[in-house]
């Protein structure tokens, strides 16, 4: 199979269900809330539930990185991040596929970021189950770009989410690439960003690779790309 060629400078990646997969339906956000009650409410000696409620007078946990939180709370970085790694590990997997694209774009020098709603320590805690990334940051990715990075907890969700991308890192669209798996929030957004070049992996569909008529190139598996700009 010939694979196109795609003139491409910087690349840019979603997290959830393109890098990561759930292994359980634990592995939504709630987890990461969960996870720090466990430790205020084991270090304060309150209730489960007292412990969120504490939580949420620190701020709101649904809009803000609840690594924000941790100084008020008296819970170091570190317990909480290897509290977060027991549960990620049980919880969350990286694609094999993933992996492979991520680690081939570093050898060829490639910059990437991530495209996410995800901050930047829950795509790191994700990240760093496959020894991807660590407290302190991957040496994999230039940059982060997710739910708090312009000041909007929606992140992708919004129309201006790649145009603040792009003018953020100085990327230039044409020669852009995102990689994600929604058609909507991936293809879509980028496409109507002037983001050129789009790549939807779409594991289940039967041929390797299909060009569909919404502008995305539908990939069944993520180490082709790598055949197509490395």
């Amino acid at each position: 199979m010939e694979l196109p060629r795609l003139n491409v400078t910087d690349v840019l990646i979603d997290i959830d269900d393109t890098i990561t997969f759930a292994k359980s339906k634990a592995a939504g956000g709630i987890g990461f809330l969960l996870t720090l009650a466990d430790i205020v409410a084991e270090q304060e000696s309150i209730p489960h539930e007292s412990a969120l409620a504490r939580i949420r007078e620190v701020g709101n946990p649904e809009t803000t990185c609840l690594f924000t939180f941790l100084p008020e709370l008296n819970v170091s970085r570190e317990t909480y991040w290897q509290a977060l790694q027991e549960w990620l590990c049980e919880s969350v997997g990286v694609y094999p596929d993933a992996e492979a694209l991520i680690r081939a774009l570093s050898a060829m020098g490639m910059p990437l970021y991530t495209a996410t709603t995800n901050a930047r320590m829950g795509a790191l805690a994700k990240l760093a189950t496959s020894g991807l990334a660590t407290i302190d940051g991957s040496p994999f990715f230039t940059g982060y770009f997710g739910g708090d990075a312009f000041g909007d907890p929606l992140g992708k969700f919004t129309p201006t989410f790649f145009p603040s991308i792009l003018e953020a890192a100085s990327l230039n669209p044409e020669t852009t690439l995102m990689v994600g798996d929604d058609p909507q929030h991936d293809l879509a957004a980028a496409l109507a960003a002037g983001i050129e070049q789009v790549i939807v992996v779409r594991r289940d569909q039967e041929q390797p690779l299909v060009k569909e008529a919404d502008g995305g190139l539908y990939v069944q598996s993520l180490e082709l790309v790598i055949g197509m700009i490395g």
